[in-house]
């Protein structure tokens, strides 16, 4: 397969733009999204679709800041901004024999901004079971956001680290 004839390596262009529909058409019918939060995989267009659209809701900037790849496979380093908190990413795409998206793995950090992504997508995910599922779900993870804040913020001391990361 020729990286040219890979339409995969649309997806990144394609969710910068906001093209969810177009981001969409890339994925292979049987595609596997692995995240940073949880151990399950949302497999298939009709899982992974929602996942989709609920990261095009809720990470705002969303821009390709490096890319690396050939018609197999695709790295690409993101920024963007999730729930008022500055994040960056990498995810890993697998291509099938089609060209099209058949993996991707996302990682995410800052800590806070993980926690972030979990309030806001897990709520968005839940929500579209029912109200009391968003609901359950945003009580259940957006303590987690300012937890995790405010330990980012006192742990360099409590290391013994300035602000700035000198000893």
């Amino acid at each position: 397969m020729q990286t040219e004839e890979c339409k995969g390596l649309g997806f990144p262009t394609m969710m910068e733009r906001g093209d969810l529909q177009g981001a969409l058409a890339l994925l292979a019918p049987d595609v596997v999204l692995r995240g940073p939060v949880a151990r399950y995989e949302f497999t298939g267009i009709d899982d992974v679709g929602p996942v989709i659209g609920a990261v095009q809701q809720s990470f705002h900037g969303l821009r390709k800041v490096e890319e690396y790849g050939d018609a197999h496979t695709l790295v690409i380093r993101w920024t963007a901004t999730i729930l008022g908190r500055p994040a960056e990413g990498t995810d890993f795409f697998r291509f099938n024999e089609d060209g099209l998206v058949r993996e991707i793995v996302v990682f995410i950090r800052p800590f806070d901004a993980v926690a972030a992504a979990a309030t806001v997508i897990g709520r968005r995910l839940a929500r579209r079971r029912s109200r009391t599922r968003g609901a359950v779900t945003a009580a259940l993870t957006r303590p987690l956001v300012g937890v995790i804040r405010t330990g980012d913020r006192m742990t360099p001391g409590l290391l013994g680290y300035a602000a700035g990361g000198q000893r």
